[in-house]
């Protein structure tokens, strides 16, 4: 049997890339703030133009007192809400 290694419209993985936020959104909540962050961060390797992570990622940096990281991250989510 032959895998396809065709590209995958990125399109039909948003529910996909939905539960990997979800996921980390429960680690924030449960005070696991490193592993929401890296969750977040391995989201943003497969999908750069995804704007969500990137607001996580800023509420995120605002809880643990980073107010350079949080307007950072808001920045890019701005200008890829805008494009």
């Amino acid at each position: 049997m032959k895998v396809s290694t065709a590209a995958v419209d990125p399109r039909l993985e948003i529910p996909y890339t939905e539960l990997l936020i979800q996921e980390a959104d429960q680690a924030v909540e449960e005070g696991r703030h490193r592993d929401a962050r890296r969750e977040l961060e391995r989201i943003l390797i497969r999908y750069p133009g995804y704007a969500v992570p990137h607001l996580r990622l800023a509420a995120l940096a605002e809880i643990d007192g980073d107010t350079g990281g949080a307007a950072r991250h808001k920045a890019v989510a701005v200008r890829l809400m805008s494009e």
